[in-house]
């Protein structure tokens, strides 16, 4: 027997040696059946209050392995809602990029339709002598129709700078949005770190007990 293995009981050398699971104390094993009864029922518990302690023990651990459960379930719903983010403001910056993409095209034939259409009134006024009442009345229409082109024009222009302001707002969104995930990120590596030394500290619990209860057989 070990020089620092100090028994409970009695100073028989020869009885089977136990080691109570909760406080380490050694014991022999005939000793501490007269003690408690039945070693199996009690698990080489030596007393109540031994007994008690490993009950509140294997509960709080319970809740433990609960809330690690809970902190999980946490975080694989955080990123499912990231991901839910992040294909929301992509399809959203698609939308936005086809439709400047469309006011762009449109633009630029309204455009074209503007300088044919001066060019074809600076011929027609140079070429039409004759006609006097008849060219005065295409020429109003024609100015007509560039007073609607340039109102037009201006609810366009107006239109891209709208545009423009939404594209701002969704990239500001988008900044929020990064931080949010940056946060939760930072979050979640907090939570694993903390499961992870739980988890750690249980392992080195029962790794301990089981070193000792197997150093106590052997000798």
């Amino acid at each position: 027997m070990s020089p620092i293995m100090q028994y409970k009981c009695c100073r028989n050398k020869t009885c089977h040696v136990l080691s109570c699971i909760q406080c380490h104390s050694i014991w022999h094993g005939s000793c501490l059946e007269r003690k408690i009864g039945n070693l199996e029922s009690r698990k080489t518990l030596c007393s109540k209050n031994c007994e008690k302690a490993y009950g509140e023990q294997v509960e709080a651990e319970d809740r433990l392995g609960k809330e690690i459960e809970q902190l999980r379930t946490k975080l694989t719903k955080k990123e499912e809602q990231i991901e839910i983010l992040r294909y929301e403001a992509e399809e959203r910056a698609d939308e936005l990029l086809k439709e400047i993409e469309s006011l762009t095209k449109q633009n630029k034939e309204k455009d074209v339709f503007i300088q044919t259409q001066r060019r074809q009134s600076r011929d027609f006024k140079d070429i039409a002598e004759t006609s006097e009442e008849e060219l005065l009345k295409e020429i109003n229409k024609r100015e007509t129709t560039f007073v609607k082109l340039n109102k037009e024009l201006v609810k366009f222009q107006q239109k891209c700078a709208d545009m423009e302001k939404a594209i701002c707002i969704l990239k500001e969104q988008n900044e929020k949005a990064q931080l949010n995930i940056e946060e939760f990120e930072n979050t979640k590596t907090a939570m694993l770190t903390s499961i992870e030394h739980l988890s750690n500290k249980n392992c080195n619990f029962y790794s301990v007990c089981i070193l000792c209860m197997s150093v106590n057989f052997v000798n």
